[in-house]
Order: structure tokens, then C-alpha cells, then sequence
């Protein structure tokens, strides 16, 4: 017992979520009014408590905005390209141009500098749960999209002995005909 392999199974390339990740959200800034200052400081915080803040620059004329940051007690800064797209109506959409693969983007993430989140090779968490229950659907003999199934008449079954005679009626339907496309 306990030898080469044995333990907790982690898979080897599993990608790192966006929500560990610290977040530069253009549409956030759009939304707070932030374009109508050259100057300002974007904080991030956990339950109340200040994690991290970074200093930015606008420059307008030259699409550019200036990041400037603190890190292990030494300056940083990144100089991070922006491109403005008309909208209808006169208004503009702004991206950020990431600095690695110059693509557009709306958020860039941090790690030693900002940039997007397939320069990092991250994922949504979403996307890691969506799979978890797989390996125990085969375990059992079941595809996955059958387990689901299971466990989605559960959640099914528990909205109908909430609900009112005209949504019973209604989720009889949708299960006789959801049965007889998979029966």
C-alpha cells in the first residue's frame, strides 16, 4: 500500500480557472464611468479586505492605457493598447489589445503581466464541474448524458409536488415527450 501512483488522482493538465485569477474588465470600467478620468487606481478585495490595487493611466489620443503596479515591493508597469469600435447611434465599444497574441478582448487577466485568458490557458469554472459526475456514470453502466438525465427527473420530480395543477399538466407533457424520444 501506498506506493507509486496510489493517492488522490490530479490530472496533470488541468487548467486553472479564471475566477483565481486577478481581473482587468474593460466593461466594468466603461460601466463606473472610469473613461471620463485620465488618472486612477482599480482595487480588487476579498470580504472587505483590500488583496491587491493597480494604478492606470489613460491616454486617449494614443489608445493606450498605462498599468502600474507594486509587485514583491518593485514597480511594474505594462503599457496595454486599446481599440474603440463604433457602436449605432454614435456610441463606442472599447477592447483591450492583448499584449501577447494581439487579439481583442473585454477582460485581461494578471499573472506576471496582464494579459487574455488563452495566453494563461485558463478556463471558467463551469467548465471544470460540467464533467465531474462522468466517471461515476460509467462506473455504473450509465452515459453520462443518461446519468443527467437521472438527476435532472429528481430535481423534476421535487418542482412538481411544489407546483400548481396548470404546471403539473405542462410537465407531464414535456415528459411524455421527452420519454418518447428516449425510450
Amino acid at each position: 500500500m501506498g506506493g507509486y501512483g496510489s493517492g488522490q488522482y490530479h490530472r496533470r493538465n488541468e487548467k486553472n480557472a479564471t475566477d483565481a485569477m486577478l481581473c482587468l474588465d474593460i466593461n466594468k470600467w466603461r460601466k463606473k464611468g472610469k473613461w471620463e478620468f485620465v488618472n486612477g487606481v482599480t482595487t480588487w478585495s476579498v470580504n472587505g479586505k483590500k488583496t491587491a490595487a493597480i494604478n492606470f493611466r489613460v491616454i486617449a489620443e494614443r489608445n493606450e492605457i498605462i498599468l502600474s503596479w507594486l509587485s514583491n515591493g518593485k514597480p511594474e508597469s505594462q503599457i496595454v493598447r486599446l481599440y474603440s469600435k463604433t457602436q449605432p447611434f454614435g456610441k463606442f465599444r472599447y477592447y483591450f489589445i492583448c499584449g501577447n497574441c494581439n487579439t481583442l478582448r473585454s477582460k485581461l487577466y494578471a499573472g506576471t503581466l496582464f494579459y487574455c485568458r488563452d495566453c494563461y490557458n485558463l478556463t471558467y469554472q463551469s467548465c471544470k464541474d460540467s464533467h465531474k459526475g462522468d466517471a461515476l456514470a460509467r462506473r455504473y453502466g450509465f452515459t453520462p448524458a443518461r446519468w443527467k438525465r437521472l438527476w435532472d427527473e429528481d430535481k423534476e420530480t421535487e418542482l412538481y409536488m411544489k407546483s400548481d395543477l396548470k404546471t403539473r399538466r405542462r410537465l407531464d407533457k414535456k415528459k411524455a415527450k421527452r420519454d418518447a424520444k428516449y425510450y
